[in-house]
């Protein structure tokens, strides 16, 4: 870590979902020279996790991507993926694949150099900033990441208000989905910020988008504060894009909109349930009938298989140390029934493996193929939150007697992962 702190040019991560405040906060840190970006709305020339994520498909297992060698070697061609031949160690057992930490490194050590040569005085470079984005970069510098924050209800009449006034979709939402299922997809983004900006504590602060809206000032000083800068607040700083950006009549009908809007009520009750924790965490008012959706015990899964072992942590999580290719926890699930159950989600993060899978069986059966479904892994340094969606298969029926977890299965290596909890996700 801090490789190339010598250039003490440090990041700033604007790290929230759309319509919470990052499109402002950016122009407002924009007022200050000494903090490098580029003054484009909306703000969104990502040249840190453009390169992060070079880093990262540089580590990524090759061979089966979509990315061919074909591809690769044309001049012309401008897609890109990770390593498009097997990752198959060689005789000598030394391959010259560089590590994600050492590709960073050399990519980050050159960006630096570009910015202190167009940015002379330049001591912090800024950008928006995805979720797995501050704990990737920590590996080779030291950031700053500002976590941004709002009523999700009023991000989800926002985004909506959005789309209608530009007349496209965006911010996730497809043609297909109704309130419900956006409300879904809003969640899953907020949950995949909340989960890191929990434990982002010693190097991270959170800014609600309400108070920066009322009282900028005081949430401009909380922010030099944390960076170390004198800033000074300027209440005009973005508002040149208010009228293409705004989707309210007023400062004060910006904040808390879901009172006064029409607001699909299964898509609050949604929201609330599936962000019970997270809405607490950050002071959004929930109502009295409000229950968080449900979780499976993570103290029930004490049956592994003998590629890894588990065990709890004090904080209550599921620490699982994988020394194989198939590595799973299993629990039983005596009648539970799986026709309220439509997805079943688990916070994970893990250092190894290719994906993950969810079995069930109901009783008088064994954990088989057909009952199953799979999802994508890659692995990081960060929490992240991987969707099982068992609705719709033809054996989701009836009732279960058990449920295993596959997890980060067919690692290059050994390695580790951790289990902070397990929900089931309702049916409409």
């Amino acid at each position: 870590m801090g490789l190339w702190s010598a250039f003490s040019v440090t990041p700033i991560l604007v790290a929230g979902t759309g319509r919470s405040g990052t499109t402002a906060v950016m122009a407002q840190l924009g007022v200050e020279p000494r903090i490098a970006f580029d003054r484009v709305y909306p703000y969104e020339n990502r040249y840190l996790t453009y390169w992060a994520k070079c880093a990262l498909l540089a580590e990524r297992p090759g061979g089966l991507s979509a990315f061919t060698s074909d591809q690769l070697c044309n001049f012309k061609n401008s897609e890109f993926g990770a390593r498009p031949w097997p990752t198959t160690t060689p005789a000598d057992g030394d391959a010259l694949a560089l590590s994600t930490s050492e590709s960073l490194a050399a990519l980050w050590h050159g960006f630096v150099e570009g910015v202190r040569r167009r940015r002379p005085g330049a001591t912090h470079v800024a950008e928006k900033a995805p979720a797995w984005l501050p704990a990737t970069l920590r590996r080779v510098t030291p950031v700053r990441t500002i976590y941004l924050v709002r009523d999700p209800r009023d991000v989800f009449l926002s985004a909506n208000a959005f789309n209608r006034a530009r007349g496209f979709l965006a911010f996730g939402r497809d043609e297909s989905d109704t309130d419900r299922e956006y409300a879904l997809k809003l969640a899953y983004a907020w949950l995949q910020y909340f989960e890191n900006q929990r434990v982002d504590q010693d190097d991270a602060m959170t800014i609600r988008f309400e108070d920066f809206m009322q009282d900028r000032a005081a949430s401009v000083r909380r922010i030099g504060e944390f960076l170390s800068l004198d800033l000074r607040p300027d209440e005009s700083a973005g508002s040149e894009h208010l009228p293409i950006h705004q989707t309210s009549s007023s400062l004060e009908q910006t904040v808390g909109r879901w009172r006064r809007e029409p607001l699909d009520s299964s898509a609050a009750a949604l929201l609330e349930a599936m962000l019970h924790e997270a809405m607490a965490f950050n002071g959004y008012p929930l109502s009295g009938s409000s229950r968080p959706v449900a979780e499976l015990p993570l103290t029930e899964f004490q049956t592994s298989s003998p590629d890894g072992a588990c065990s709890l942590t004090d904080r209550g999580h599921l620490q699982a140390e994988i020394r194989g290719a198939d590595f799973w926890i299993e629990t039983p699930a005596e009648g539970l029934s799986t026709r309220p159950i439509a997805e079943i989600w688990t916070c994970l993060r893990g250092n190894v493996g290719e994906h993950c899978s969810l079995y069930w069986r109901r009783p008088g059966e064994i954990f088989d193929q057909g009952r199953s479904v799979h999802s994508p892994f890659c692995p990081g340094d960060h929490w992240q939150i991987i969707r099982f969606v068992p609705a719709g298969h033809e054996h989701w029926h009836g009732r279960l007697a058990g449920i295993r977890l596959d997890l980060c299965n067919n690692p290059a290596r050994a390695g580790r992962a951790e289990i902070r909890w397990i929900r089931l996700i309702p049916a409409d």
